[in-house]
């Protein structure tokens, strides 16, 4: 019977918990949009993305890392993060190393956004050298 009653407090007591964690989590659970320029063709999680204007849009209310890329009204492509890491510090930007979005920083959400590195670059070697960090304007929406 002793055990019973233990059992079931720890029961309330562990739904307790993952009720706090996951409110928490849903607090602070926010949409971000963004719009950055490209000057050159790029490779981002399977897709190469010509020079020119993008938007993207993360739902960050389904706790996915996933980001929804347009290029004017049109959804160019869907990609996944292969991590992320909290960040609240530092300036907005997308990372790019040898042809291929590495990074996409959005300390305003409190977080990074990693990608592997795609297969492949199709640039000048002196090109693929190259880091380039381009200024992604964020806009932070609380859902």
């Amino acid at each position: 019977m002793k055990t019973m009653v233990s059992l079931r407090r720890f029961g309330i007591l562990s739904l307790s918990i993952l009720a706090l964690a996951l409110t928490a989590q849903s607090a602070s659970a926010q949409s971000v949009e963004g719009k950055f320029t490209l000057t050159h063709e790029v490779f981002w999680g399977g897709t190469t993305l010509p020079a020119g204007d993008y938007s993207f849009t993360i739902d960050g209310t389904n706790g996915s890392d996933m980001l929804a890329l347009q290029s004017g009204k049109r959804t160019v492509a869907l990609i996944m993060a292969a991590s992320h890491e909290e960040q609240s510090a530092g300036n907005s930007a997308l990372v790019i190393e040898q042809g291929s979005v590495r990074e996409l920083r959005v300390p305003e959400a409190g977080y990074s956004l990693f990608y592997p590195a795609s297969k492949g670059t199709h640039g000048s070697m002196e090109e693929e050298r190259q880091t380039a960090t381009i200024s992604a304007p964020i806009l932070a929406s609380g859902n």
